[in-house]
């Protein structure tokens, strides 16, 4: 079974929670699924299959969860809905995303930045050694020391740039994850199911 059809199901098991509960639930077992793909390595089918069966992971989040067959009629118990705390929880919500905007834009605008600077810093470094050798190569032939000089700073500025370049990547990463959270937190909110 894929996550998304994992996810689907136990949604649907938990239909008689409120949507708030049933979605912080499935964030969970996303969230579940994903780490233990990455740290085990095993396979989402395989990850899901040691989860157990759909209908005990319901009656493990919510002890007090039965499936209904269709020949019982039961009751169902009325839901308390709080209409008036929601409302103003999304118009507080609301209010603070307008507030927050120049924020988060200097947020947007400083990773992007960071990103754009060190690839730069890099390219521009690796560019410069190469120069630097080339020029030492044309100089070579009229100047030898001038050239021979000229070629050793080109040879060591390329072995720096070679050194630190797998820093700068795991750097670029680093930062480009966590710009990538950001713009998910930012525009995609919480994810919903079905």
């Amino acid at each position: 079974m894929r996550k998304r059809e994992f996810l689907r199901r136990l949604g649907q098991e938990l239909s008689h929670l409120d949507r708030d509960e049933r979605n912080d639930i499935l964030d969970y077992y996303d969230e579940l699924i994903e780490d233990r793909i990455e740290k085990t390595g095993n396979s989402e089918s395989d990850v899901i299959y040691d989860l157990g069966e759909i209908e005990d992971i319901a009656r493990r989040v919510d002890p007090t969860h039965r499936r209904k067959f269709k020949y019982e009629e039961e009751e169902e118990l009325p839901r308390k809905k709080s209409r008036r705390r929601r409302s103003s929880k999304s118009v507080v919500g609301i209010i603070l995303s307008i507030c927050l905007i120049p924020l988060w834009i200097v947020i947007f605008v400083t990773l992007f930045a960071a990103i754009v600077t060190i690839l730069c810093a890099g390219v521009g470094s690796f560019a410069g050694g190469v120069i630097c050798i080339w020029h030492g190569c044309t100089l070579f032939t009229s100047a030898w020391a001038q050239g021979l000089f000229r070629i050793g700073i080109g040879i060591i500025v390329l072995g720096i740039v070679c050194i630190i370049a797998p820093i700068l990547l795991k750097l670029v990463h680093i930062i480009g994850k966590i710009f990538i959270s950001f713009i998910r937190w930012l525009f995609g909110g919480r994810r919903r199911y079905a």
